[in-house]
């Protein structure tokens, strides 16, 4: 699963090894101290403690290993918290204020993936 929101981009895949427990990934160190942040005061009671791992040979450079049910408790705590009516404007203003490592360049991401899909399915481009 992809997941683009405020916090960042993240790729998230089952562990192979234990159904119970998935690997949220993804390319910037900060999104992924950020998803530890908000997962662990998602997740509420103080439990599950994510450690963000430095994976620089794989296609995703951080990672952490975390029980569904916290993923699952993450996405409830975003979808909950949602509170913008323009997507890009909120992400630019938030990555501003917080001085996001790549900001721009995840602001031309979101862009081009805004002009990508509003082509779709007729295939304008």
């Amino acid at each position: 699963m992809w997941l683009v929101n405020d916090d960042g981009f993240f790729s998230t895949v089952q562990d192979q090894d234990d159904a119970g427990w998935v690997y949220v990934r993804g390319r910037s160190e900060t999104d992924m101290e950020t998803f530890v942040t908000v997962a662990g005061q998602a997740a509420g009671d103080g439990s599950w403690e994510g450690e963000v791992v430095h994976t620089p040979h794989r296609d995703y450079a951080f990672r952490v290993h975390a029980p569904r049910d916290v993923w699952a408790d993450y996405l409830a705590a975003k979808a909950n918290d949602l509170g913008y009516g323009n997507f890009k404007n909120h992400c630019k203003e938030q990555w501003t204020a917080e001085n996001r490592d790549f900001k721009d360049e995840r602001l031309d991401l979101l862009l081009d993936a805004w002009m990508l899909f509003n082509h779709w399915p007729e295939n304008r481009l």
